[in-house]
């Protein structure tokens, strides 16, 4: 099961990540580091914290790239170059970003950074994409992943709720599902509008869940990180 959770580190200071870190127990084999951590501590700062305080755990960086495909596949080669120096696994990028950026992408990480293509976010309602786009949430999902499976991508991000339609057309593609709960209620769901338990993810198909604010703050991070390994 510990091999099946990306814990999100969602937050601004070194010291609230060690604190995080240090804490669980026994320590997630892989952590998301996203937008706010960089932003506020800087990428190479983020992977070096991280690596020094779980040097057997993978990185799953969340960087959501998404530009013109010259801007995207030179990031991609730039951090594939030092995945293995920072433990870097996982790279996420947009699917939305077209299928001439995935392919170009996916061919300069050469097989040493596991590219992920980011479908429809979990904060996105099926109200949203049609009022906002004109189309059913699940057809656009589908419509992405083929993007990505012909690119040559072998990872997607989605909503476990698009989980095991995707699973079902790509059997050969794995899933990384957000706005995972210990417990689905419209109190817990913050911002996320698709949300799913992590028994409901396994069973329809998730490769690795990321999880992180039922864990970081909550007011016993290890408590609710002990439920998740045990009610799967």
């Amino acid at each position: 099961m510990i091999n099946k959770i990306a814990l999100a580190l969602d937050l601004s200071t070194k010291e609230e990540i060690e604190i995080l870190i240090n804490q669980l127990n026994p320590q997630p084999q892989i952590f998301k580091i996203g937008f706010q951590a960089i932003y506020s501590l800087g990428l190479f700062e983020c992977l070096r914290l991280v690596n020094n305080l779980a040097p057997h755990s993978d990185i799953f960086l969340d960087l959501k790239l998404h530009d013109i495909p010259n801007t995207v596949s030179q990031a991609v080669q730039s951090l594939s170059k030092v995945s293995e120096l920072y433990k870097i696994k996982y790279l996420t990028i947009h699917a939305l970003g077209g299928s001439k950026m995935l392919s170009e992408s996916s061919k300069v990480s050469e097989g040493k950074i596991n590219l992920i293509a980011v479908t429809v976010l979990t904060s996105h309602s099926e109200e949203d994409i049609q009022h906002d786009l004109g189309l059913p949430l699940d057809k656009l999902s589908m419509k992405l992943a083929e993007n990505a499976h012909q690119a040559g991508i072998e990872w997607l991000v989605s909503s476990a709720h698009e989980c095991k339609n995707l699973k079902n057309k790509f059997s050969d593609m794995k899933i990384i599902t957000p706005g995972i709960r210990p417990e689905v209620n419209s109190a817990n769901n913050g911002d996320q509008s698709r949300v799913m338990t992590p028994k409901q993810a396994l069973e329809d198909g998730a490769d690795i869940m990321v999880i992180g604010r039922p864990i970081y703050k909550s007011d016993n991070p290890q408590k609710v990180w002990s439920q998740v390994l045990e009610n799967h």
